[in-house]
């Protein structure tokens, strides 16, 4: 699962970074934390089933998805009355009534983790729910999203709120939820293009790259991004063309190169203390 592999990078990068925490660190202590971050969530959890949300109430359902996926990455059990509590309040905001892209992609990685085969209509309308949404135009925009999940998007966009679609769209695709190929491919290229001279990406696109605008957090979404399109657009080793067989064909070198960049800049730059460069 995408979100345990994070937890576990954070974890890691925790032990490598602090002087001789990797030899004073105690399992016991680990266990301990968890379990009371995953307290701290059951008491705040509302009687409605859902978690305060902080930033406005177009996200209605952000917080609560958040929570979900934090608890049953941490080890809680997915029939824990919390999390079906959580999961009984997300399904009552189906597509655009859970507020705006960042609601609707939380709320879809969630599905995706706890119950997949019971709410595989609901993740399927929010993934073809996302793919209209998508942008579409002839600037450094196209296929990337923003903020609101109007169908026929053709507004501006950011990174923070794509990166967010294309978690939702790969937990998806994990659960035998497919996006179409050209929906892939415009993202790729959107993140392609959207990366700096200087190999990092910041929150605002710029068409063959050139902002000053760079963030050690959208880097990382950048890098994240770049590697999830590449394995959804990959063909493999071996491709067919017309009547020949061409065997152990090396996947994207351009998007690799991009994607090694990128993992340069970031080791680099890393930092525990600061999101680097803001």
């Amino acid at each position: 699962m995408l979100m345990r592999f994070f937890v576990v990078i954070f974890i890691s990068f925790g032990l490598a970074v602090f002087p001789g925490l990797g030899q004073d660190i105690d399992p016991e202590e680990v266990r301990l934390a968890i379990e009371q971050g995953v307290q701290f969530l059951k008491r705040n959890q509302k009687t409605r089933g859902n978690w305060e949300e902080l930033v406005s109430d177009n996200e209605r359902c952000g917080a609560t998805a958040l929570a979900i996926l934090a608890m049953v990455s941490c080890g809680v059990p997915k029939d824990d009355p919390s999390v079906q509590r959580g999961m009984r309040y997300l399904r009552m905001f189906p597509g655009k009534d859970a507020g705006r892209n960042y609601s609707i992609s939380l709320q879809t990685m969630a599905f995706c983790l706890v119950d997949p085969e019971r709410d595989r209509l609901l993740i399927r309308n929010n993934i073809d729910l996302l793919e209209r949404s998508q942008i579409r135009g002839n600037n450094e925009h196209n296929g990337g999203w923003n903020y609101t999940p109007w169908d026929g998007n053709m507004g501006s966009s950011d990174l923070s709120n794509s990166q967010f679609s294309i978690l939702a769209l790969y937990e998806a695709e994990r659960v035998g939820i497919s996006a179409k190929a050209e929906t892939w491919l415009r993202a790729q290229r959107y993140w392609e293009q959207s990366q700096n001279p200087n190999n990092a990406w910041g929150y605002n696109p710029r068409a063959g790259g050139g902002s000053n605008d760079t963030r050690g957090s959208m880097s990382c979404a950048g890098i994240a991004s770049l590697i999830i399109t590449s394995g959804m657009l990959d063909t493999g080793t071996a491709s067919v063309r017309g009547e020949k067989i061409l065997c152990f064909q090396q996947p994207n070198h351009k998007i690799a190169v991009k994607i090694k960049k990128g993992l340069a800049w970031l080791s680099a730059n890393f930092s525990v203390s600061k999101n680097p460069n803001v």
